[in-house]
């Protein structure tokens, strides 16, 4: 992996695979504030019901409707495309592979939310597309998987972790984007786990507690 470009951040020495003009030296960088979400909002506007059969395909097309709440693993693949018209709450998981597209449903001027709860969270892979609309600017997801290493987030996720508990989720990978799998325009935030970019993936914004790149990312 590599980084092409200004990197600033406090205590890094090491600059290897950095250049462009890779690591400025010396740096005390103040933090950033991390995305807000609102997931109470999120789960008291999920007024539509979808199951995961339903929500999932593997050709044609699909469309979730906004304010959706699907149960269970979604499994989008092959050559469906799946348009989004506003916000997704998946119980589950999320899996998009093999050439198949989630899509902003166009005409929306703020990024439709997926949040994802389960322990496998999301797995981008195999030239999965989650495309953006046709806005200027054009209109990417925000993705957030809520899952953790700890009985807090599993028995109710709008928990905050703290302490052991969020140190022991810091390896979990509840988001995987792998195999040219790309999102450009996609914020991705494992909200309190690990993040996985593999392969060449292209995206807009990572955010998590551990972020990884791996393998020509």
């Amino acid at each position: 992996s590599r980084i092409y470009g200004e990197v600033k951040a406090t205590n890094q020495t090491n600059g290897t695979n950095m250049s462009n003009p890779g690591l400025i030296a010396n740096q005390t960088v103040a933090p950033l504030a991390l995305p807000t979400h609102d997931r109470a909002a999120q789960v008291a506007a999920a007024t539509v019901a979808l199951t995961a059969s339903n929500a999932s395909c593997s050709s044609g097309t699909r469309t979730w409707p906004a304010n959706v709440k699907i149960t269970g693993n979604v499994s989008v693949q092959g050559s469906c495309k799946v348009t989004v018209d506003g916000d997704a709450w998946i119980t589950g998981s999320l899996t998009v592979q093999n050439s198949a597209e989630l899509i902003v449903k166009n005409g929306l001027t703020s990024p439709p939310v997926i949040m994802v709860d389960g322990a496998n969270g999301v797995e981008l892979k195999n030239s999965a597309l989650l495309r953006s609309n046709n806005g200027t600017p054009p209109i990417g997801f925000r993705v957030i998987t809520y899952w953790s290493n700890s009985a807090c987030t599993t028995a109710q996720p709008s928990c905050e972790l703290t302490g052991v508990d969020l140190a022991n989720s810091r390896d979990n990978e509840t988001i995987e984007i792998e195999n040219s799998a790309s999102g450009p325009n996609t914020e991705f935030y494992a909200k309190w786990t690990a993040l996985a970019l593999e392969n060449s993936g292209n995206v807009g914004a990572l955010v998590a507690q551990t972020v990884k790149l791996q393998n020509s990312a």
